[in-house]
């Protein structure tokens, strides 16, 4: 094990920027897979709590962390 003493990640403004502007970093790919791990993890009432939508289907990741 390497420790190189790094505490945190830093984006700089244009890398935040960016991230923001193109709606995050999640592909089509990741939203199915995070959207089929909503369906085994929560009942329809705890995703209405939790996420403010009952199906998983109408979720987006991105939206959500933004």
């Amino acid at each position: 094990m390497i420790d190189a003493g790094a505490t945190g990640v830093t984006f700089d403004l244009y890398t935040a920027g960016w991230i923001v502007a193109d709606r995050g970093t999640f592909d089509a790919w990741i939203e199915e897979k995070f959207r089929q791990y909503l369906l085994v993890k929560y009942s329809p009432s705890e995703l209405a709590t939790r996420f403010g939508t009952q199906d998983p289907y109408s979720f987006d990741l991105s939206d959500w962390i933004i």
